[in-house]
């Protein structure tokens, strides 16, 4: 596939302005610290939250957070402004709720044996239903990867919510188809039915049921899921400024944007909101310049290439049977195709969940780590998809 817009030369552009960031080591610290502190202009996190076991629905990582690799708070400035709330943030009773003020938060997470001053960061966003600290130990994976830092820009949000908003959504567009479907029946059948108020209720009820079992499977309402449920507007303002902040910091080289799962979403989204911003103040044919040298991996992402603004390089990795990439990202082609033991297979791993799951870690695909460092001595001009063969290791 080629690439959507090809990148053109870089000439000088108008300077932007730059948020400060703090990207010195943050210093050792001992579990009598573990609380938060503010020194100038960062706060340091010990011992953050739950460092247990992980849930179900999130990247299974590294272990626990080590005093080496306590992430720094970052408090990134730039033009973008004015984020909505989450919709999809988790209610007091989610076990979630407890990182819900991080949301949209900005660190720095440089794992243990990796230079912290090699630049410029990589920018990652982990997935939806993720504790902060299975989001750190992600960042951190993905620093032990790539060799640099990261600013890791925090999701918490809750599956639960993000499916009842579709729901709804969707629930409310089949009754009304439903109901016009009545009210077109032929006036003889439609006075029959109406009698009875239970009998035109029945009937109301059975169209709309149809209807929102065939939204289910719909491409078009995955792209709505995805566009409104699995968007964080916090997350995406802070990922979008951190976006603009390196694309002028950092002229000569390729900015990196990890998403995983539901972070690919957002990243599409943060994307847009530069694509935009850059335009104005630039024109698109210098937008178009900046965004090339923005290159994008998905793992296992809730959007494909096409979410992107064109310019952006996108590569995609997904699992085979990746549920999420099946129903909203790279892998879209494969839902409900295939034959039989294609469907037996995708029981067998858990409806899709299993690879969702697997891509780095001790117990991760090791060609995703491949594919990962490939990527970041070797940067695409163009979109790539990698669908992998499931992993069982």
């Amino acid at each position: 596939m080629t690439n959507r817009i090809q990148p053109k030369t870089n000439r000088p552009l108008t300077r932007m302005v730059v948020p400060p960031v703090n990207t010195s080591r943050p210093p050792r610290e001992t579990a009598a610290s573990a609380r938060v502190t503010s020194t100038g202009g960062t706060t340091r996190l010990s011992e953050l939250q739950t460092l247990g076991a992980l849930r179900k629905g999130q990247l299974l990582a590294t272990s626990a957070v080590t005093a080496t690799g306590t992430p720094t708070r970052l408090f990134p400035r730039g033009p973008i402004t004015g984020a909505g709330p989450n919709p999809a943030a988790p209610p007091r009773i989610s076990p979630l709720s407890a990182d819900s003020h991080l949301n949209g938060a900005a660190f720095r997470v440089t794992a243990p044996g990796v230079n912290p001053n090699a630049a410029p960061p990589v920018i990652v966003v982990n997935g939806i239903m993720t504790p902060f600290s299975g989001a750190t130990s992600l960042a951190q994976e993905v620093s032990r990867v790539t060799g640099r830092p990261v600013e890791m820009v925090y999701n918490n949000s809750d599956p639960a919510v993000a499916a009842g908003m579709s729901l709804a959504h969707h629930a409310r567009q089949a009754r009304a188809r439903a109901e016009a479907d009545y009210n077109n029946l032929p006036l003889p059948i439609r006075l029959a039915v109406g009698l009875n108020p239970a009998n035109r209720e029945a009937f109301i009820l059975g169209r709309t049921t149809r209807y929102l079992a065939e939204a289910t499977a719909s491409p078009a309402t995955a792209d709505w899921v995805k566009r409104n449920a699995l968007q964080n507007p916090p997350a995406a303002q802070t990922q979008a400024n951190l976006i603009l902040s390196q694309l002028e910091s950092y002229p000569n080289s390729p900015v990196r944007v990890v998403g995983y799962s539901q972070g690919a979403a957002i990243s599409a989204e943060a994307l847009r909101l530069v694509e935009r911003h850059l335009v104005q103040q630039h024109g698109q044919a210098v937008a178009n310049q900046m965004l090339a040298r923005v290159q994008v991996l998905t793992l296992g992402g809730a959007a494909n290439a096409n979410d992107f603004p064109a310019a952006v390089n996108v590569t995609s990795i997904a699992h085979r049977t990746d549920i999420v990439s099946q129903y909203f990202g790279a892998n879209r082609s494969a839902f409900g195709q295939g034959h039989i033991g294609d469907f037996v297979n995708f029981i067998r791993e858990g409806f899709g969940v299993r690879q969702h799951l697997n891509y780095l870690g001790p117990n991760g695909n090791p060609e995703v780590a491949r594919q990962m460092q490939n990527w970041m001595t070797n940067p695409p001009q163009q979109d790539r998809n990698l669908i992998l063969l499931d992993y069982h290791g």
